[in-house]
């Protein structure tokens, strides 16, 4: 729980366009393809109605994107867990979490959001959602290239769905092929 320093609860928008914003998380399982497969949030125009404030998604939805993102930054996960707690709190997201598609539209136009280095795919979502209140589909993909301060991919185990983390890759301030390193990251190669 956060402290009084972390109110209000939820982000709010900078500009807000005329629809009420659903999103709902989509992984796709990569591995017939021979990769990590892709992890988004997809945030979009909605008919939907907000009823309580339990609907939005929390903006940080795991403790270990705060720990991954202070690594990146050179943070201890105290540290980290301090701030989040007294800052961050459980401030939620301008979005109805699962909520459907708005049927105003057929078509609606489609942004693919890329969060650069130590993001995920919640860090812009002030910005993912101010988009789809403007009637716009906005996929916000996370990363699973080691790019992303954590994320995780889902995999079977003994009949069950089980989180693999997957932490951010550190590159040494004089890493003489950092650039070799994050161009592979940000390479769509061709299996083909």
């Amino acid at each position: 729980m956060g402290s009084f320093i972390s109110s209000p609860q939820v982000l709010t928008r900078k500009v807000s366009g005329q629809f009420q914003v659903g999103c709902k998380d989509l992984m796709i399982d990569g591995t017939v393809l021979g990769d990590r497969g892709l992890f988004m949030r997809l945030y979009f125009p909605t008919d939907s109605e907000v009823t309580d404030i339990s609907s939005f998604p929390l903006w940080l939805p795991k403790p270990q994107y705060a720990h991954g993102l202070g690594e990146y930054l050179g943070q201890s996960p105290q540290k980290m867990n301090l701030l989040t707690s007294t800052v961050v709190g459980e401030k939620r997201e301008d979005c109805i979490e699962n909520a459907q598609l708005s049927t105003e539209s057929d078509k609606w136009p489609i942004v693919v959001f890329s969060h650069g280095l130590g993001g995920s795919r919640t860090f812009y979502s002030t910005y993912c959602t101010s988009l789809a209140s403007h009637g716009y589909v906005v996929a916000a993909v996370e990363h699973k290239d080691h790019s992303a301060c954590w994320t995780y991919q889902l995999s079977e185990k003994n009949g069950e769905l089980v989180e693999q983390p997957i932490k951010i890759k550190l590159i040494e301030k004089n890493e003489r092929n950092e650039f070799k390193i994050r161009n592979q990251q940000v390479s769509v190669k061709d299996n083909g």
